[in-house]
C-alpha cells in the first residue's frame, strides 16, 4: 500500500495458504517488495502485526522493529485503539 506523504510503502495482509507455508513464497514476495522499494526510491517499507510468528518472519527478512510512531500517521486513522496497543511494527530502510 502506498503512503506517498512519507514516500513509504506498506506490506499488509500477507499470508500463505497452508499448503504453501514453508516453501519460501512469502519471502519471495517480500524480497520483490524490498527490491521495488529500492528501485522506486522509497524512504522505507513497513509492516505491522500482532502476531509473534509474523513479526519473526519480517525480522528474518531484514526488517527491524520500530515504534508505531515511526510509520505514517495515516496508518492509525480510524485504527482500533485496543489493537494498536498490541501492534508491533517492522521497518525496512533501503
Amino acid at each position: 500500500l502506498p503512503h506517498p506523504s512519507e514516500n513509504a510503502g506498506e506490506i499488509a495482509s500477507l499470508f500463505a495458504l497452508t499448503r504453501y507455508v514453508g516453501e519460501g513464497v512469502g519471502a519471495q514476495i517480500v524480497k520483490f517488495a524490498m527490491d521495488r522499494a529500492r528501485r522506486d526510491g522509497l524512504t522505507y517499507l513497513f509492516s505491522c502485526t500482532t502476531s509473534d510468528r509474523v513479526e519473526a518472519f519480517f525480522l528474518r527478512q531484514g526488517f527491524r522493529r520500530v515504534s508505531p510512531d515511526d510509520v505514517p500517521k495515516a496508518k492509525w486513522e480510524g485504527y482500533d485503539p485496543e489493537r494498536r496497543a498490541r501492534v508491533r511494527c517492522m521497518r525496512f530502510d533501503p
